[in-house]
């Protein structure tokens, strides 16, 4: 009996890595075969998102068992973080490269991070909007994905007594965000505390009042030596947003600040930053 030719696994695999942004197309894949399935959940649970405690529930309702999830297969994480998970299916997570963190309060109280802390070995970037939370829970956090280039961080943390070490500091050499509503300057200062430094390539930095200038200016003058792109602005005077771009620079040849940026304005007046 002749049997029709079988395409080998590589093609079969090469096929499906060319719908992966097509999730019917996907999915339809998925039902064809076990061969066929597990290449198609790599691309259909590459990006997960959870909008809130139900989605989160339905989740473990249909995976019980964290080992045999497909959640290992997901690279971003898209989270609205309330109650959190049950036990162990946070780890479940363990190739996640990119988290998007919502926090919000439970009927008013704030809530917990540590569950969070370092549940995925490989996080490379954070992005982070909170309510008003202790700024060292906020820096705990950050602190326990040694991986971590990228962050962005949007709320209004609170001043706290506690001072937060990290074992092992973040690479830091991203973008970094300080969309803080106060207290921008613990945060900075905390940040350039670091034994290891900071590194990034991209400052994103909206500052509220001038008292924020000094801190945002010394993270400019920190990451002199890799900036690459530069982002300022000043949500209350309508400050427009600054760009500046120039190649890497090695460590022998800094970038300098001694002439200030340009700042254009609204209204096409200039005004002038200086280190």
């Amino acid at each position: 009996m002749s049997t029709s030719p079988r395409l080998p696994p590589e093609l079969c695999d090469h096929i499906i890595d060319q719908l992966r942004d097509k999730p019917d197309a996907l999915k339809t894949c998925s039902v064809v075969s076990k061969l066929w399935t597990r290449r198609s959940q790599k691309h259909i649970f590459s990006t997960i998102s959870f909008n809130g405690d139900p989605d989160i529930i339905s989740w473990q309702n249909a995976f019980p068992d964290p080992c045999n999830s497909p959640a290992h297969h997901a690279r971003t994480l898209i989270v609205n973080h309330r109650r959190g998970f049950a036990e162990n299916h946070l780890s479940s997570f363990c190739n996640v490269t990119r988290l998007f963190l919502h926090v919000h309060p439970v009927d008013g109280y704030l809530i917990s991070l540590t569950q969070l802390h370092g549940f995925t070995p490989l996080l490379k970037s954070l992005h982070m909007t909170f309510p008003m939370l202790p700024f060292n829970d906020v820096l705990s956090l950050v602190y326990s994905f040694p991986l971590l280039e990228d962050l962005l961080l949007t709320g209004i943390p609170m001043a706290s007594d506690v001072k937060v070490t990290p074992s092992t500091p973040p690479k830091f050499s991203g973008s970094l965000c300080l969309a803080v509503f106060r207290e921008m300057g613990i945060m900075a200062n905390h940040l350039l505390s670091l034994p290891s430094g900071i590194h990034f390539r991209e400052l994103i930095l909206p500052w509220i009042c001038d008292q924020d200038l000094p801190s945002m200016m010394g993270l400019i003058s920190a990451c002199s030596h890799t900036l690459e792109s530069l982002h300022v602005w000043n949500h209350t005077k309508q400050t427009l947003s600054v760009r500046l771009t120039s190649p890497p620079r090695s460590n022998s040849n800094p970038l300098c600040f001694d002439a200030g940026f340009r700042v254009s304005t609204s209204t096409g007046s200039r005004s002038r930053l200086k280190a």
